[in-house]
C-alpha cells in the first residue's frame, strides 16, 4: 500500500506536467485538484461512518494550513515543474525530509541526532550534484530554486500539521486540509482572472487523474499501509517515489538523465531513508 501511494505521487507530477502543456491554467488545475480530493474524501469518510467534525479551533488551523502554507508550497513546485524535467524536480523535492528533521529542531527543540546531521550533508551533496550543468541535461536554476522553496515550505507544513492532525486524525486532518489549500487557489484564481475552469474541464481524465490518482489514492494507501507497517516504514517506503518518477519520466515523457545527476539523485534518497530510519523518526504525515 505504501508503495502503491509512491508510484501514485510519482504519478501526480506526470499529470501536472501533461496538464500543464495541455493548457490548463496553475490556478484551475491545483483549485479543481484540491477541491475534487476534498469532496472524495468527504465521502469516504462518510462511507466508513467518520464525523467529518471536530474541535473547530484546530479544523480552523487545518484550513489556514491548507491555504496559506501548503497551497503555496504546491503553486512553487509546479511553477518550477514547467521549467524542470520531472525526475529533476522531484529529486529536488526529496530533500524534504532532511529539512523535516532541521525544521522540527528549530520549532520543537527536538536535537538533531548525528544520523540527521549526516543525512542533511549527503543531500545538499546530492542536490549540489543534480545541479550541476550537464551536456545532455541542463538544469533551469530558477525552476530549481522554485523546487526547492517548495521543498522547504512542505517541510514547514509537515512540521507545523503534525500536532493538528494528531487530534483530529489523519484522514479527517488531510480532508480539511485541502480544502483548505483548493479554498486558497479558487479565491487566488478568481482575484487574478487565471481561474479557468472551463478550459481545464476540456481535459476530464488528466483532471480525475490529478484528483483520484494524484491525490486520494496516495492519501487513503498511504495511511493503510501505515497501520500496517508504522510510521517508519511508511516513510522507507515513501522514498520510492522519486524512483517511480525517474522510471515515469523515462517511458511517459522520454527524459532522462546524466551519470552524474543520476548520482546526485541517489544521494538525495539515501539521505531520506537515513531520516526515515531514525530510531526517533516522527508519526508521517501524508502531505495530500
Amino acid at each position: 500500500m505504501c508503495s502503491a501511494s509512491a508510484a501514485c505521487y510519482a504519478g501526480l507530477s506526470i499529470l501536472g506536467k501533461l496538464a500543464m502543456a495541455g493548457g490548463m491554467t496553475l490556478t484551475a488545475m491545483l483549485s479543481l485538484r484540491f477541491l475534487g480530493a476534498a469532496a472524495v474524501l468527504a465521502v469516504i469518510l462518510v462511507l466508513l461512518r467518520q464525523s467529518l467534525e471536530s474541535d473547530r479551533r484546530t479544523l480552523m488551523r487545518l484550513v489556514i494550513l491548507g491555504g496559506l502554507l501548503y497551497a503555496p508550497q504546491a503553486a512553487l513546485f509546479f511553477t518550477g515543474l514547467q521549467r524542470l524535467p520531472v525526475s529533476i524536480a522531484v529529486l529536488l523535492l526529496y530533500v524534504y525530509p532532511v529539512l523535516v528533521a532541521v525544521f522540527d529542531w528549530a520549532f520543537n527543540r527536538r536535537l538533531p541526532d548525528r544520523r540527521t546531521v549526516l543525512a542533511l550533508g549527503i543531500a545538499m551533496l546530492g542536490v549540489a550534484l543534480t545541479l550541476l550543468p550537464q551536456p545532455t541535461s541542463k538544469v533551469d536554476p530558477v525552476g530549481a530554486l522554485l523546487v526547492l522553496g517548495s521543498a522547504t515550505g512542505l517541510a514547514i507544513y509537515i512540521v507545523l500539521s503534525e500536532g493538528a492532525t494528531r487530534v483530529v486524525g489523519a484522514r479527517l486532518g488531510a480532508m480539511w486540509i485541502v480544502l483548505g489549500a483548493g479554498l486558497s487557489f479558487t479565491l487566488t484564481g478568481a482575484a487574478t482572472g487565471t481561474l479557468d475552469w472551463q478550459q481545464a474541464m476540456t481535459e476530464p481524465l488528466l483532471l480525475l487523474g490529478l484528483i483520484i490518482i494524484g491525490t486520494v489514492l496516495p492519501v487513503t494507501l498511504f495511511l493503510a499501509g501505515m497501520a500496517r507497517v508504522g510510521p517508519t516504514g511508511a516513510s522507507l517506503l515513501s522514498t520510492l517515489e522519486p524512483v517511480f518518477t525517474v522510471a515515469l519520466g523515462v517511458v511517459v515523457l522520454q527524459e532522462s538523465l546524466a551519470a552524474l545527476q543520476a548520482f546526485g539523485g541517489v544521494l538525495v534518497v539515501v539521505a531520506a531513508l537515513l531520516v526515515a530510519t531514525r530510531r526517533t523518526a516522527p508519526e508521517a504525515v501524508p502531505t495530500a
